[in-house]
């Protein structure tokens, strides 16, 4: 009768495994949408919105001229 209790042990740790790689896989994951997430943000910020506001400058400054 102690094979119940070995059986449920090792279903139980198996468990705990599979819940634990599934919880480093989305770690993981969630890890790397955020390092693109803020790459897409400094280049917006550091390399897009620059360039428009040069655009622009040039339109004004050809306005004015």
């Amino acid at each position: 009768m102690m094979i119940f209790p070995t059986l449920w042990l090792v279903q139980a740790k198996n468990n705990s495994i599979a819940r634990q790689r599934a919880c480093d896989e989305s770690k993981n994951a969630y890890a790397a949408e955020l390092q693109k997430t803020n790459q897409v943000q400094h280049d917006h910020y550091h390399t897009l919105m620059p360039k428009v506001f040069e655009v622009c400058m040039q339109f004004y400054i050809h306005d004015i001229l």
